[in-house]
């Protein structure tokens, strides 16, 4: 009866490791749940805290952070699904950020960053999912990157001419990769960014530059980086003019909706002039109407679309400016948005606000 039992007990072991076990689905690298919340019969999603899927796209910066994570995982099945739920959505965070730039960034710093792995990467995912999304414009950002490896970051003269002419070789290419991208990517900011960037470098793209800046910001009034990469490319470090920013700078305010106020005038001069100080040109050297500014600082105030971040930056211009009352106004705004945030010893921008004279 023994060896009968042992014998039944043998068989329904056998018959249990015949099933075929059921195929989970693929977790993206930051979801920690464990593989019975996915088992039919099992615990299921929503029905336990340890089942809850985490947020995919929270926030900017950890939309960003989470794109940059399934990259370095490799897997095209979750890159098509980021790509799909971040780089072609057409929302925007509470803090203002398109989606889709948290996508772009990362991708853009995942083409320079990354080397041969990016290059195998973006091959293999072409393959696997084809070239309707972002692939040929991922191909675009390696090409230029390439370029730029070539050039190195110096200024004009330092540059040899091999170099210049690897450098115009793979913006050229670059260029001519972005026009490969579908319809569905072209319409989006990034593609726009993509081109503008390229286009105020090659001097017989350059006069495309205002159609893109217009094209893009049509479509995408409130979406920084186009009028960022203008502001870069028409300071006087490429050959433009403080003035020529401060068109920039209204540019972006005439763009936007009346009711956004100044908000996107003191946004892009934020960019161009947040942590300077270490030689180059600060605000006070520009032609920025300071007074505007100011009001730009309230207007987005008033919309409660900001990153948490903003006000210590525009407190820093403030300091730029030596305009102290504002300083100190930005700086009790930050510390009242954000209480848990310790005062660094080593500002000297808060010490300069917040000094009597």
């Amino acid at each position: 009866m023994k060896a009968l039992a042992f014998a039944l007990v043998l068989l329904a072991c056998g018959a249990a490791a015949a099933q075929p076990m059921p195929q989970l689905p693929k977790k993206f690298p930051w979801d920690h749940r464990p593989n019975k919340c996915f088992l039919p019969g099992g615990d299921v999603p929503g029905g336990g805290p340890m089942c809850v899927e985490p947020p995919r796209w929270p926030n900017y910066a950890e939309t960003k952070r989470h794109v940059e994570m399934v990259f370095g995982e490799g897997d095209f099945d979750l890159a098509e699904i980021a790509e799909r739920e971040v780089g072609l959505s057409k929302g925007r965070y509470d803090t203002g950020e398109y989606v889709f730039h948290a996508w772009f960034a990362a991708l853009d710093e995942f083409t320079e960053a990354w080397g041969q792995r990016a290059k195998d990467f973006v091959q293999g995912w072409g393959k696997a999912k084809g070239r309707e999304g972002y692939v040929p414009l991922a191909e675009g950002l390696i090409a230029y990157h390439e370029g730029w490896a070539a050039r190195g970051k110096g200024y004009a003269n330092t540059v040899s001419p091999e170099a210049w002419a690897i450098y115009s070789r793979k913006l050229a290419e670059a260029d001519a990769l972005l026009d490969t991208v579908s319809p569905q990517v072209k319409q989006l900011g990034p593609w726009y960014f993509a081109k503008l960037r390229i286009a105020f470098q090659r001097q017989e793209s350059r006069p495309q530059a205002v159609a893109l800046v217009k094209a893009g910001t049509s479509a995408w009034p409130e979406y920084l980086p186009l009028y960022n990469i203008s502001m870069t490319f028409m300071s006087p470090r490429w050959g433009g003019s403080f003035k020529e920013m401060d068109g920039v700078a209204r540019f972006a305010l005439d763009r936007t909706d009346k009711a956004a106020g100044a908000a996107l005038y003191a946004r892009v001069y934020e960019r161009y002039f947040r942590g300077k100080g270490d030689g180059q040109d600060t605000l006070r050297d520009s032609e920025a109407d300071w007074d505007l500014m100011k009001q730009g600082f309230r207007d987005l105030e008033k919309s409660g679309k900001a990153p948490p971040w903003i006000w210590v930056n525009f407190a820093a211009l403030a300091c730029q400016m030596r305009d102290r009352e504002e300083a100190r106004r930005l700086y009790a705004l930050h510390d009242q948005r954000q209480p848990g945030a310790a005062a660094s010893p080593l500002d000297a921008c808060r010490s300069f606000a917040m000094s009597s004279q």
